[in-house]
């Protein structure tokens, strides 16, 4: 929103005054007419010298983003000199676009964005969540990486970047966004999602409780990792070695306990009988 506007001139032995005019819309060449004055009236004394003076004008209240065409002026009591025309482009915030995940697996993803710096040095990175924030802003679940971020230059292009990030949840819908900042501001991407692939469940086999001579109850937990699970158990007198589903009884002959979908470790067990006292039974 600011810049100064700098030149020099010659008075060539007449008391001389110099000044600036500047505007959005280019003159073509230099004039005493388009747009806005710099200082509204007067100017700085440039002397009455033979050699060149340099001066400068702080300009506020720029729009940021904005090309803007400007000139110096110089008048004595013989005439008025004019500079070329130059330009100068204000910064803006940058332009941050969220793209598509990718490489997601069931605990891992990519989380990928775009920045236009708009001509200020701008870092960007991501914040993601299993929680959806709906407007993206930097505030919601997990800021990535926790400081700093990825430099997108100052330029004027739009820069891709990417983060990385493991330990996430099989079967969970996890919501990002891009985030960039440079010196004029703070600026955010769409609210994008990915969801994680499911995978087998994690099992436990816990310590078998209420035992008599023919009777026991069977404990395990799983983790049904992402999708609906069942539970169950096989035992048998003969020790298969390593489980699997084929091998003595099945308990129960069919269906088994519901775990749900989550991501948690949830406990069950399935009482049996019949057993035949003084027996070692495996399951």
């Amino acid at each position: 929103t600011f810049a100064t506007l700098n030149g020099s001139a010659d008075p060539n032995l007449g008391t001389t005054t110099g000044y600036f005019r500047y505007s959005t819309v280019s003159p073509g060449t230099c004039n005493d007419s388009f747009g806005t004055r710099a200082p509204a009236s007067g100017g700085t004394n440039l002397g009455s010298g033979t050699s060149q003076v340099g001066f400068a004008q702080a300009l506020t209240g720029l729009t940021p983003g904005a090309t803007y065409y400007f000139c110096a002026i110089a008048t004595n009591g013989v005439g008025t000199g004019f500079g070329t025309v130059l330009s100068f482009l204000t910064p803006a915030p940058p332009a941050m676009t969220t793209l598509a995940a990718s490489l997601v697996t069931a605990t891992s993803a990519t989380m990928n964005g775009s920045g236009n710096p708009n001509n200020a040095a701008t870092t960007a990175w991501v914040r993601y969540s299993a929680t959806n924030p709906i407007v993206c802003d930097d505030f919601f679940g997990t800021r990535v990486p926790s400081t700093g971020g990825v430099a997108l230059g100052a330029g004027a292009a739009p820069v891709n970047f990417a983060w990385a990030t493991a330990g996430l949840l099989p079967g969970n819908t996890y919501y990002f966004c891009a985030i960039g900042s440079n010196s004029v501001g703070t600026s955010f991407g769409t609210v994008q999602s990915f969801t994680t692939p499911p995978t087998a469940p994690i099992m436990v086999t816990s310590t078998t409780t209420l035992i008599t001579g023919t009777t026991a109850t069977l404990n395990g937990t799983g983790n049904p990792r992402g999708d609906a699970a069942t539970g169950w158990f096989r035992y048998g007198t003969v020790s298969p070695g390593t489980c699997n589903d084929t091998f003595g009884t099945r308990a129960p002959a069919a269906g088994g306990t519901a775990l749900g979908s989550g991501n948690t470790m949830l406990a069950y067990n399935v009482p049996i009988t019949g057993l035949t006292p003084g027996t070692t039974v495996y399951f």
